[in-house]
């Protein structure tokens, strides 16, 4: 187990280098001019050249990757273009609202994903079975920006009872985490249906029948555990795309997380704030994937040998 983990940490560093490469590129070559946009319209293009090369946006792209590669390794991520301050302050002075907001979508859309998806295949093809997919269907379909302003219309403008935006209590989360959860939760239920269904037709729960268990105790104990571990690789994986991808409910709701921090560094071609919130993400996604691997092992014996 520990050569695994080992391995798997050591892979992270070219997976890195190859994201900061493929980013960084891209940066380069989209259009804008950060000096430009830092000193406004109305500023001379001596100035701007001044600023370019005191940001050394002079010099030839690989100069510059391996310029700032280097930085990375010494744990320098740069000065963001903006606000003049170590990038990693920004990042992290909102990164919690993002985690909160993650932690809360996904818990919910486990409770509601999970429970629903074995009710539905222990129901199968019932009038609640067909009413639990086709809902699903429904939300899945759903963008999660339009249903996060028909929650607003409904449950802040026409009812008044929830917050519209902004941060404060928990129930500034409720309607941005229900907008995340739903469509996850709707996926979850259908997972969870489908793989339930054809576990309970596997040997071992015929056997469980044949020794008198009881249909609770085949479900949870028998059934459930080993359904749940494609399950479990689903919600840690969208977990760890909620860290980064919560940008449109960030916006739709005014909330000051990670999203917003990067949506205004692109606005300004703030270059080291998108590198660094890429790496920071990039790293986090690795080191979660990680976890549940290891997860696995401890849940799944015949997995856990593997590593030996």
């Amino acid at each position: 187990m520990y050569k695994y983990v080992l391995k798997r940490l050591l892979y992270i560093l070219p997976i890195l280098m190859l994201i900061i490469l493929i980013v960084f590129s891209i940066l380069n070559v989209t259009p804008g001019n950060p000096a430009r946009i830092m000193l406004g319209a109305d500023a001379s293009q001596e100035l701007v050249d001044n600023l370019n090369e005191e940001l050394g946006l002079n010099k030839p792209l690989i100069q510059r990757y391996l310029g700032y590669l280097a930085g990375v390794f010494r744990l320098d991520f740069g000065i963001s273009y903006r606000s003049q301050a170590p990038v990693f302050n920004e990042i992290l002075g909102n990164f919690p609202t993002t985690i909160r907001l993650a932690v809360f979508a996904v818990l919910t859309s486990a409770l509601i994903g999970i429970p629903l998806g074995v009710l539905s295949a222990v129901r199968r093809y019932s009038l609640m079975d067909m009413s639990f997919t086709v809902s699903a269907l429904v939300l899945a379909s759903i963008p999660n920006f339009w249903l996060g302003i028909m929650l607003m219309l409904i449950f802040s403008l026409r009812l008044g009872i929830l917050p519209s935006g902004g941060i404060g209590s928990l129930s500034h989360y409720i309607l941005p985490v229900l907008t995340m959860a739903l469509p996850s939760a709707a996926y979850i239920l259908r997972m969870t249906r489908t793989i339930m269904m054809e576990t309970m037709r596997q040997d071992y729960i015929r056997t469980a029948k044949a020794k008198g268990a009881s249909p609770a105790r085949i479900i949870f104990r028998h059934a459930l555990k080993n359904a749940l571990l494609p399950v479990l690789t689903s919600l840690g994986m969208n977990f760890a795309q909620l860290l980064g991808g919560t940008l449109i409910i960030e916006a739709v709701f005014g909330l000051p997380g990670i999203g917003s921090v990067i949506l205004k560094a692109m606005q300004m071609k703030d270059v080291p704030v998108i590198m660094a919130a890429t790496i920071f993400l990039a790293v986090l996604f690795m080191l979660i994937m990680l976890l549940i691997d290891i997860m696995y092992a401890y849940i799944d014996p015949r997995i856990k040998a593997q590593f030996k």
